[in-house]
């Protein structure tokens, strides 16, 4: 592992290799357990909907690498936590640096990744739908995120986090929030992700732009 630096304090990293990370889950000193309502959220173009359950989350309690914004842990639902040994099973928990370094920032401030996420899902299908009908279908699609709040007693220690499917594979930046467009890799596929971008900035009347994408390519350019 690693230690990391900060203003606010120091954080302790693991290696970022699933085989190490999904296992030993009755290791206390390594997985946290909490019951927590799992909130999903779907945008239908106009407004938000949610549905939420409870559901047992296993976490790292340390993380094994980090964004801009948030560190990302080794995490396992309940029925993943019956093979943790299997990929299908893994997933990722993601907690702000600043819920980490000063304490937790509660459900709101988390709810905005989920939403971003929803959004990008109903736009996502709009366009593989467009591409389809002209005779080319490119399919750009995102995890579901959902939302993880701690409904448990205190004695848990549970935290609000957002938790989706471990992908698999070389994971690229293909545009930023901040003007970057990758020039350099994966041409065919960056070239249909800022077509994207354009895309739901055009469908959405100039209300918004889907940017930041990143993630696995696969296919032949078209996935």
């Amino acid at each position: 592992g690693a230690i990391v630096e900060s203003s606010a304090g120091r954080i302790a990293f693991e290696l970022p290799n699933p085989p190490s990370i999904f296992k030993d889950l009755q290791n206390r000193e390594l997985w946290q357990g909490f019951q927590a309502a799992q909130t999903t959220f779907c945008f239908d173009g106009r407004a938000f909907q949610k549905r939420a359950e409870v559901r047992r989350v296993h976490l790292r309690r340390r993380p094994f690498i980090q964004g801009g914004m948030r560190l990302v842990y080794g995490m396992l639902l309940e029925d993943g936590a019956r093979a943790p040994h299997e990929a299908t099973s893994w997933m990722c928990g993601k907690r702000l640096f600043r819920d980490v370094l000063q304490g937790n920032a509660g459900f709101q401030a988390h709810s905005a990744f989920c939403r971003s996420t929803a959004v990008a899902q109903h736009f996502a299908k709009k366009f593989r739908a467009i591409t389809t009908k002209r005779g080319k279908r490119l399919d750009i699609g995102f995890v579901q995120c959902s939302l993880y709040s701690p409904v448990g007693g205190a004695g848990e220690g549970g935290y609000h986090f957002c938790g989706e499917k471990w992908l698999r594979g070389h994971f690229v930046k293909l545009n930023s929030n901040a003007g970057f467009v990758n020039e350099h890799e994966f041409g065919e596929h960056s070239a249909i992700a800022q077509a994207f971008s354009h895309f739901t900035f055009d469908k959405s009347r100039g209300e918004l732009m889907v940017v930041d994408l990143q993630g696995v390519c696969g296919g032949d350019g078209n996935d």
